[in-house]
């Protein structure tokens, strides 16, 4: 990811990666679409997956990294597509931009949650291509203080502390099962040049990517009560593959955005073996093709399923008199 301008190391931040002391440039920049301090709250399957009809809002936790109080910090957020490419993009409408508010100070040092204020009861027009699977995106800042409300620009995890990006999601299977997902990948916004990428998918079994946000968004999600989780697992790249037009099952294709409309891929993963509740990593990432800075990327977290479970069906609510 190439800073636009000078990286920024402020006062206020929304983590992107374990132990972020909110020093920018991270380099190298990799693994900045798991932030753990990025989640929905309210009626959702996980803190980056909703269903039809349940309202959720948007939440991220903010640090005060100076030795100061910081009072009146504001939060702007996109609930976007899952992609793997620039971001704010892809933005679902409603919500569009939402935003949060606190009045009352972040002492110095302290983590403090911002509940942005706009409810969004998802359709089933709008989760036709996602199925429920989100990107969140935000920006923090305290107008004359630190950081600034963001306008046409992108997110820049690795060059903003005041940035954040999270994309990761479940998919739960019994081994040697498809997941088929389908991606919309746009060009940057505001640009009218073509965007030349390619795109590449790959298990990761690095440290790394298993941190705090993977572990959060098992421990929160409609899993978590009904199977054991087994610790993880080395994923297998040859189980993930991409297609899309003129492009069928490799591994790394070059594709040339147009800033006007996205370009469909589909991530297939054929789920290796694995012991039951165990969960592997896989990561969709795309780069610029001429100096190969990352631009964005998606995770997928693969948990393997007993081959005989079944999702206990949930009793019908009762209607109110």
């Amino acid at each position: 990811m190439a800073c636009n301008g000078d990286p920024i190391s402020g006062d206020l931040m929304i983590r992107t990666i374990n132990g972020d002391t909110g020093s920018r440039e991270i380099k190298p920049c990799g693994n900045f679409w798991s932030s753990p301090d990025l989640y929905l709250v309210g009626d959702r399957v996980s803190r980056t997956e909703v269903r039809v009809g349940g309202t959720v809002q948007v939440a991220a936790l903010v640090t005060n990294l100076r030795k100061a109080p910081i009072d009146s910090i504001e939060v702007e957020a996109w609930v976007c597509d899952y992609t793997a490419g620039n971001l704010p993009n892809a933005i679902q409408s409603p919500p569009d931009r939402v935003t949060g508010f606190r009045l009352n100070a972040i002492e110095a040092g302290e983590t403090r949650e911002i509940v942005c204020d706009q409810l969004w009861t998802p359709t089933a027009r709008q989760l036709a291509i996602n199925g429920g699977h989100l990107c969140i995106v935000a920006n923090v800042w305290s107008s004359g203080v630190d950081g600034r409300q963001l306008i046409g620009a992108v997110i820049q995890p690795c060059c903003d502390c005041h940035h954040a990006w999270r994309n990761i999601q479940i998919f739960a299977a019994g081994t040697g099962m498809r997941i088929k997902k389908l991606m919309r990948l746009w060009g940057a916004a505001g640009s009218e040049k073509p965007q030349d990428i390619f795109v590449e998918v790959f298990a990761n079994n690095d440290a790394a990517a298993f941190g705090a946000g993977e572990k959060d968004l098992l421990e929160h999600s409609i899993w978590a009560r009904h199977v054991k989780f087994a610790g993880r697992a080395k994923g297998n790249t040859k189980a993930i593959t991409v297609s899309g037009r003129g492009f069928e099952g490799e591994h790394r294709v070059e594709l040339t955005l147009d800033p006007r409309k996205p370009q469909e891929i589909e991530i297939d993963l054929e789920l290796p073996k694995g012991k039951p509740g165990s969960v592997q990593v896989y990561d969709v990432v795309s780069r610029d093709r001429k100096t190969d800075e990352v631009i964005g990327g998606a995770r997928m977290l693969a948990l393997t399923l007993p081959d005989d479970f079944k999702l206990p069906k949930q009793a019908p609510k009762r209607r109110r008199r």
